[in-house]
């Protein structure tokens, strides 16, 4: 049975991409866990040292992740993917940096993932600010079928940037995931610097059977009743892209120990300024 899952995180996600559906079948259950996998995003605040290179890759592998969205690297131009103790990088950035650097995403590959991406034809897509990059994966699905598997990793203008600049990012970031096939899941990774809230008017309870809970989400606009309530103008902004995309940020639609993922300096409270969507289908 064809299972819609809508996977959006705020902060770093770990969570598998493939949904367990109920089942009194041990073989079944076995089967599933051989094709889950770990998704995560980080801003690295720079990533432009062999140390952090090393410090990145050890987490990588201690959290045994097989792809990592990475915002904030700082580093310069299009790089060819290196690999750093075990962990293999995609990286790109602008083409000339200045002081601490700014901008510059990509993506951490276990050994396993950069194999099946090369398998897949190593295909990486860039949006024309550099904001966006996009890689595809055949991957198995618990049946032996070929599944498409797209990541995207993103970072969005500031809150308060122009509207032009955040324009030229959305359309980016769309350009990025029509590079998409058909039927492809689509999972993106980002820091979108933007407080997007919650939804008082959905309903759906962690109690609730998968029919209830995935009806209620198709009907949400893309955001859960779980998280951080305070929305800003950019949360806003990125709520109605989402909502017009059929994207959803997954951890509002599921209890957490926390949500923040920074301290407002002055009112030292909560929020929540990373974000994280896509859209997925899998067999069950």
């Amino acid at each position: 049975m064809a299972q819609r899952i809508v996977s959006m995180c705020q902060g770093r996600i770990e969570g598998p991409l493939w949904v367990r559906p109920p089942s009194k079948s041990a073989v079944l259950r076995k089967r599933l866990r051989i094709h889950q996998i770990l998704l995560r995003s980080q801003n690295c605040l720079g990533l432009k040292t062999d140390a952090q290179l090393r410090e990145l890759a050890f987490s990588f592998k201690a959290a045994g992740a097989f792809a990592c969205a990475l915002q904030e690297t700082w580093r310069e131009g299009t790089e060819a993917p290196f690999d750093t103790d075990g962990v293999s990088f995609i990286l790109s950035g602008p083409k000339v940096q200045k002081g601490r650097g700014t901008k510059g995403i990509g993506f951490a590959l276990s050994n396993e993932a950069f194999k099946v991406w090369e398998m897949s034809g190593s295909v990486m897509v860039l949006s024309e600010d550099d904001r966006t990059m996009g890689i595809r994966f055949v991957m198995k699905d618990s049946d032996g079928k070929d599944v498409g598997l797209f990541l995207v990793c993103c970072y969005a203008p500031i809150g308060v940037a122009p509207q032009q600049e955040w324009e030229e990012f959305l359309t980016g970031w769309d350009l990025v995931c029509k590079s998409a096939h058909a039927g492809d899941i689509i999972v993106t990774g980002g820091d979108f610097n933007s407080s997007i809230g919650t939804n008082s008017g959905c309903k759906i309870l962690e109690t609730d059977s998968k029919e209830t809970r995935n009806r209620e989400m198709e009907a949400s606009g893309g955001v859960g009743p779980f998280g951080i309530h305070h929305q800003n103008d950019a949360g806003r902004r990125l709520h109605s892209h989402i909502a017009s995309k059929d994207f959803a940020t997954c951890s509002t639609y599921f209890t957490k120990k926390q949500y923040g993922t920074w301290t407002h300096p002055r009112t030292n409270t909560h929020a929540s300024a990373t974000t994280e969507e896509g859209e997925a289908e899998c067999d069950g």
